[in-house]
């Protein structure tokens, strides 16, 4: 019996060899199914989209600093562009007005107006004596003396005097 019993245990351990035997083969199966899902394996459309998207990186990368770079020169050279066009602006501007500026006296037209102005405002002016006009910003500045009668009361100079201004200041160059 013990002869028949170690057969009978040969015979199970052969078959269980066999057993064992494929479902290792079977399990070497799954392994391989399982590798194609992991990431070991290369996904040629994946790599050639991780690749543009690192050219579209770089590319980027590498205006951004061509930017860079040019900003460094774009700035001082916008400033002084805008310097000059400032000082080239001004000065002219300067230039027109700097006889306004100045106080370069009127016209001989305008001095003739204003005495034409004094003299046929009151018949008690006797004489106008100086007709001063000057330029102040883009008006004039305008100094009159007159000469009125002797015995003339001062309220009565006083009231020409006053009427004669505000009849000047309502021209429109003064």
């Amino acid at each position: 019996m013990i002869f028949s019993h170690n057969s009978r245990k040969s015979n199970y351990v052969l078959g269980e060899k066999e057993y064992y035997e494929r479902q290792f083969t079977t399990l070497k199966y799954f392994e391989e199914v399982d590798s194609l899902d992991s990431h070991n394996v290369v996904d040629e459309e994946a790599d050639i989209q991780e690749q543009t998207q690192h050219e579209k990186a770089m590319n980027i990368s590498n205006w951004g600093n061509v930017f860079l770079l040019a900003f460094k020169w774009i700035d001082p050279a916008g400033a002084i562009a805008l310097a000059v066009y400032t000082i080239t602006n001004w000065s002219g501007t300067v230039l027109e007005n700097a006889v306004s500026l100045v106080g370069q006296t009127a016209p001989p037209e305008v001095l003739q107006k204003l005495t034409y102005l004094v003299l046929r405002r009151d018949a008690k002016i006797k004489h106008v004596d100086t007709v001063r006009a000057y330029t102040f910003c883009v008006l004039y500045f305008v100094e009159i003396d007159i000469e009125l009668p002797e015995d003339l009361p001062l309220k009565e100079a006083h009231t020409i005097g006053e009427s004669l201004q505000i009849k000047i200041e309502e021209l429109p160059e003064v």
